[in-house]
């Protein structure tokens, strides 16, 4: 997952069979003044370029350099998505919902995502 992010050294990414099938999960705001979502954007095509299976970007509307609920929201269901349930055990109380398993997406260009709506394609978008 990567949130408000680039690819400062896209060259030195050497994909392997196993890495072009994790998820990847990009969220960007398009008013961030510290990382400019063209960054993010060029990041996506690199990415995509590179065969990731399950690849989507979203693009919060009004957003700066910073989280908000919708963007917590949607990490949130992206980690329940993509990583495997964990069985509460007596120490750590706590039990993760759902998840489990990755779904090709189609990983098409990013554009204006409005409200945090998909602009990337992947599954769950």
């Amino acid at each position: 997952m990567c949130m408000s992010g680039y690819l400062p050294l896209p060259a030195s990414i050497k994909p392997t069979a196993e890495s072009v099938q994790t998820p990847v999960q990009m969220l960007h705001g398009d008013a961030d003044m510290v990382v400019p979502l063209d960054f993010g954007k060029d990041g996506f095509a690199r990415i995509k370029a590179l065969g990731v299976a399950d690849l989507n970007m979203k693009v919060y509307k009004g957003m700066g350099h910073t989280a908000d609920p919708r963007e917590l929201r949607d990490a949130l269901a992206f980690l329940t998505r993509v990583l495997p349930p964990v069985a509460p055990t007596k120490d750590a109380g706590v039990a993760s919902g759902g998840g489990g398993g990755a779904a090709s997406g189609s990983g098409t260009a990013p554009g204006s995502g409005g409200d945090g709506s998909a602009v990337g394609g992947g599954a769950g978008s």
